[in-house]
């Protein structure tokens, strides 16, 4: 390239030059490439193609990108750009706007117009947004340079010249009653008075025209100086005495009006109650929380703010910060300060000289992880509240998932000196929310604590008109009684509205009842914004974009503003009362700005928040939001990817699926298939562990076969399809998707993944009764994991081989069974494990060993106790457990581990639903409340949401109860629908059920026959306890026959089938059979007695007379 330079000129009529100084024509695209790599400096292929060709794919933006620079180079005959990956302006290339970047003197501005005048683009809608953003930043720079240049000659007395840039300026911001002010002054001080008075009526007609409103007081005093000759060269530009002093500040000095609502609170208080207030913006819930709190002593707030809704914790985390800024954070333990660095990384704790030579503790897992950060959050805020009367949650509709249930714990626990039994003992958490906007599930939350009387719920109504007499009363406001009747409709009797209207009055400077009041008491705010300057507008306005947790330099570097005038715009916030330290005054104040910023304005300043927060390290779901309010979807798409990362690290799995469903349709509409199904897949492996929510799991596994492109995308989308028919025990639909997936790996060949789905298949084929081919897949699984060291494909085979040899050969199932659990373990995956251990423990259970049963169960639940989601796990271990329970015959505790598990774990789905009552009636049916079971099962009998081995369950449990009515004929024709049932699985254990069942329906000549053969199956399958079941049924026949026992059970039988008082009745009859003594029948009486007794206690007290009616009537026979 020649060593003179081309110039390209973007201010105004965009033009290029050549060295030889010729106009080279470029219109169009080849303009909007040349303002994009002067203004960005380095930019990416793939960008450049986004902004210049929207809505085709990636590789035809490419395409056309490589074409237009082809056909620029041909026009110019070089290059002027640097090529690479990412495309730059060459630096021989000289350029208007970056002279006007780089000017810092108080000469005049390069260009004379805006940047790219006359050009628009309305055909590209991404860079016409970029095109509008920089011709605001850059019109505000020009502006800034002009009157700097101005402000400069009217320091020399060079008022023409001052005159002639502060004109200039105002060509570019007509609405700026700054500039305008610096042109009445100029025109005054350069001896035209005339001028300036029809300067000052063109600065009225022109905010009446554009904004509806009169200039500020400002203007109108400079004004009344001008005609009252008092303006002299020493009230010039550099002069910062206010032309007026700011209003008063407008509180209340006390509470109006809130009396009774404070009654309740000490009452409340006094009952150791939590305590919501609940009202609408501007109520006063806020003062009177503070104001009750501290007339006790001080509180913790823990405040939700506007934005927090989307990002994890940030209610929470900034709480905690405000603990910590009041404790040595060095004195806190090393493992409180590890734990809480996941929220907090400023705490993290380094390595500590004390723990030198001492072994790392073993690296937690995910599970214990997320157990400890809740214990550690808890710790923290229970210390932080250790000198604290009372917690102050404010303003909980803005606050995020995550924070609100840590703040719900608290309340909940009443955090501190909380004796049991002692409710006065206890300190109350105060609670402020608006609730038509706190979502419906936090919202029951609350609702429940107050029906249980854990807390109260108290309205804040509005003021009365006696009681805004009063507030207004004490206001320093002139003739304002005369207002209070139209200040009372405008405002409902909302305490916040009313002030707003007593301080527009004041702000009139004519003063006083003929001022009035506008006709909607929604203009109150917007007049006094469109008063305030244009620097100071704009900062409130950047400010309300932040939301929450912004610094006056934040705003400054997101408006490109020198921080000294940010600096001076926020004093004048403060001033009119917008803003209060480093937040808004109020909420209503944010929302009010950021709802009057025209759409175009509002898109650029939460792009340039969003690059603000970015380079301060914000969290990735707030940068991501800014991204998204900006229209820039594809920039919001990496944040939003990095915000399920940062979910995930804080176990917060359903936040995550919502971060990649959102990644996932951006990418994919923008035609990034690779990238979409990345998000779509991980966005489907988040569902599946939180189990509940099956609709959404059905369209994730559509998503990914819509988006698959590759075969291994298409098998992995297969292996998905094939658990979500797991869950929902299609046998044939699991077998089918997971062939068709193996098909697909296997041509890849991809080893991992045909081992997930040999994994798969091995579970489908169990389900399917095709144990010869599930024992190849299991044993195929175990040679890949063998063979690629995966220690999870073992672990998985053994369960899979234990299961099978749970049928087949017993006695070596708990084996596989065991080393799967500590394989489970050893990855770290407890879910997994406690699944394992729930089937070793059904083998337990099923061979009468019901000690070892409970005790492998509550092993299990430690697994995944401390997890989310899972509670279709956490569901089937509680029912496991109450089963055996009952089968221990402690009933109380087999209904109150069904209860807690509903309670706290929900009922995911419909077939898990019926399964909870299911086994709850079969627990009603042995404490003789057979009416109440017949209750709980009848619903469920036309269900078609059960998988066939519990539709087995339901209808054995329903012909038991079915017989206990007297409704033989009925029982009859469930147990041949349970037959029928029977032909299509192999449950050992189930057909010796049914037989107990037909025994008694049968005629007594036909009972030995069923009993006999249920008697072989128990001992080749070794149920010990279901054996004692059917042989003390075949000793009740026989003596009903007139016949000796042949041999009595030396075990207890199943209690759950055959209770312990059949036993005890068949011993009684057979000793009377016998003739046996009298001492000897009497023993044998009061061990029955006895044993009757013991158990009656672990009856619950309701059911306790069924129970001795039914249980106890052998005693009277």
């Amino acid at each position: 390239m020649p060593t003179s330079s081309w110039h390209l000129s973007l201010l105004g009529v965009p033009q290029l030059r050549s060295p030889a100084n010729q106009v080279i024509r470029c219109d169009g695209k080849p303009m909007a490439l040349l303002a994009l790599l002067s203004l960005e400096g380095r930019i990416s292929r793939v960008r450049l193609a986004d902004l210049l060709w929207p809505g085709v794919s990636e590789t035809t933006g490419r395409n056309n990108l490589v074409n237009l620079l082809r056909r620029l180079r041909q026009k110019l005959g070089t290059e002027v750009w640097i090529s690479g990956d990412s495309l730059a302006l060459s630096p021989e290339v000289e350029v208007d706007v970056l002279r006007l970047l780089a000017n810092g003197s108080e000469q005049a501005p390069p260009g004379t117009g805006r940047l790219l005048e006359g050009y628009d683009w309305p055909d590209l809608p991404d860079f016409f947004d970029w095109l509008l953003a920089w011709r605001a930043r850059l019109d505000a720079l020009w502006i800034r340079q002009t009157m700097k240049l101005s402000a400069h000659l009217e320091a020399q007395q060079r008022y023409s010249g001052a005159l002639e840039a502060a004109r200039h300026a105002l060509t570019f911001d007509p609405l700026s009653e700054e500039v305008h002010r610096s042109v009445m002054r100029l025109l005054y001080l350069g001896g035209d008075p005339a001028a300036a008075q029809q300067a000052y009526e063109a600065c009225c007609a022109v905010l009446h025209t554009h904004l509806k409103t009169e200039p500020m007081p400002q203007t109108r005093e400079l004004m009344n100086r001008i005609r009252q000759g008092l303006l002299t060269s020493s009230d010039g530009a550099g002069q910062t005495r206010p032309l007026s002093a700011p209003p008063p500040k407008l509180r209340a000095t006390r509470l109006i009006g809130r009396e009774h609502e404070w009654a309740r609170m000490e009452q409340a208080w006094t009952q150791g109650q939590t305590i919501f207030l609940v009202g609408e913006a501007g109520s006063g819930k806020s003062r009177l929380a503070a104001e009750f709190v501290a007339r006790k002593g001080e509180g913790l707030l823990f405040e939700g703010r506007p934005g927090d809704i989307t990002v994890p914790f940030a209610s929470a985390t900034r709480v905690m910060r405000r603990v910590l800024s009041g404790l040595n954070v060095d004195l806190l333990p090393g493992e409180l300060r590890d734990r809480l660095a996941r929220l907090l990384p400023e705490v993290q704790a380094g390595p500590s000289a004390t723990n030198a030579g001492v072994p790392a503790p073993a690296p937690a897992t995910p599970q214990q992880e997320r157990a400890q950060l809740q214990d550690a959050l808890q710790t923290l805020l229970v210390r932080g509240l250790s000198n604290k009367v009372a917690l102050i949650a404010d303003d909980l509709q803005y606050s995020d998932d995550a924070s609100i249930e840590v703040c719900l714990e608290l309340a909940a626990m009443n955090v501190l000196g909380n004796v049991p039994g002692d409710r006065s003992a206890a300190r109350p958490t105060i609670v402020c929310y608006r609730p038509a906007e706190l979502a419906s599930t936090h919202r029951a939350a609350l609702a429940q604590l107050v029906k249980s009387g854990d807390a109260v719920q108290i309205e804040i109504v509005p003021l009365s008109e006696v009681q805004v007499r009063e507030l207004l009363g004490g206001l320093p406001v002139p003739n304002v009684q005369a207002l209070v009747e139209p200040i009372m409709h405008l405002s409902g009797g909302n305490p916040m509205h009313v002030l707003e209207a007593a301080r527009h009055l004041i702000e009139r400077r004519d003063g006083g009842a003929q001022a009035g009041l506008p006709p909607r008491l929604e203009l109150l705010m917007t007049m006094r914004l469109e008063r305030l300057p244009a620097v100071a507008l704009s900062v409130a306005r950047a400010a309300s974009v932040l939301q929450h947790d912004f610094t006056p330099e934040q705003v400054a570097e997101m408006l490109d503003l020198p921080l000294l005038e940010t600096a001076a715009a926020w004093d004048e916030l403060t001033r009119a009362e917008l803003v209060a330290g480093e937040r808004f005054s109020h909420d209503l104040v944010a929302e009010v700005i950021l709802g009057h910023i025209p759409v175009v304005v509002k898109r650029l300043l939460h792009r340039a928040a969003a690059r603000t927060l970015a380079g301060a390290g914000a969290a990735p779901a707030r940068v991501a939001r800014q991204w998204l309010d900006g229209g820039e979807q594809l920039s919001a798409a990496p944040w939003l990817l990095q915000a399920v990362s940062a979910a995930q690290r804080l176990f917060r799995h359903r936040e995550a699926v919502g971060f990649a469903a959102q990644a996932a349709q951006i990418l994919e509409a923008a035609g990034r298939r690779e990238e979409a199904y990345d998000a779509w897949i991980q966005r489907a492996h988040l569902l599946a562990d939180l189990e509940d929510q099956d609709t959404e799991q059905i369209r994730a596994v559509q998503d990914l076969h819509r988006t698959a492109v590759s075969v291994s995308q298409q098998a992995q989308a297969y292996l998905l399809e094939a658990r979500l028919h797991f869950k929902s025990g299609d046998a044939s639909s699991m077998v089918r998707a997971s062939e068709q997936g193996l098909t697909l790996a296997r041509s890849q060949p991809n080893v991992h993944l045909e081992g997930e789905l040999q994994e798969v298949l091995g579970m489908a084929l169990l389900v399917a009764r095709q144990p010869i081919r599930s024992a190849a897949a299991w044993t195929r699984l175990l040679e890949l994991g063998q063979m690629l060291t995966d220690e999870r494909f073992q672990a998985s085979a053994q369960e899979g081989l234990g299961y099978l040899l749970s049928f087949t050969q017993p006695a070596s199932a708990p084996w596989h069974y065991e080393q799967a659990e500590q394989g489970f373990v050893t990855l770290g995956d407890p879910a997994r494990a406690a699944t394992s251990a729930q089937k070793a423990s059904l083998l337990a259970f099923q061979h009468g060993n019901i000690p070892s049963a409970i005790q492998i169960l509550l092993r299990a639940q430690g697994y995944v106790a401390p997890l989310e989601g899972h509670n279709v796990t956490k569901l089937l271990l509680a029912e496991s457990l109450s089963r055996a329970w009952l089968a221990q015959e402690e009933y109380t505790l087999a209904l109150d581990t069904l209860d807690q598990a509903e309670e706290t774990h929900g009922l995911p789905s419909l077939s898990r639903s019926g399964a909870v009552a299911l086994h709850r009636a079969l627990i009603l049916t042995r404490l003789g409340a057979t009416e109440q079971a017949r209750q709980l099962l009848e619903p469920l009998l036309n269900s078609t949401q059960f998988p066939n081995n519990m539709k087995l369950q339901l209808k054995l449990t329903w012909g038991n109860v079915l017989r206990m009515l007297g409704q033989t004929r009925e029982a009859h024709l469930v147990c041949e629908q349970a037959l029928a049932l029977l032909a299509t699985q192999d449950q050992a254990h189930s057909r010796v059920r049914l037989a107990l069942l037909q025994s008694l329906l049968a005629p007594l000549h036909c009972r030995d026959e069923i009993l006999s053969s249920a008697l072989r199956i128990c001992r080749q399958h070794k149920f010990r306890a279901l054996e004692a079941a059917v042989q003390v049924r075949l000793c009740a026949s026989a003596l009903e026959c007139g016949h000796a026992p042949t041999e009595l059970p030396d075990a207890l039988p199943d209690a759950t089938e055959v209770g312990p008082e059949e036993l005890w009745s068949v011993r009684l009859i057979n000793l009377r059979r016998e003739n046996a003594d009298a001492a000897h029948l009497l023993a044998m009486e009061e061990r029955a007695r006895a044993w009757l007794e013991t158990v009656s206690r672990r009856v619950p007290s309701t059911y306790l007379a069924h129970f001795i009616h039914t249980r106890g009537r052998f005693l009277a026979e």
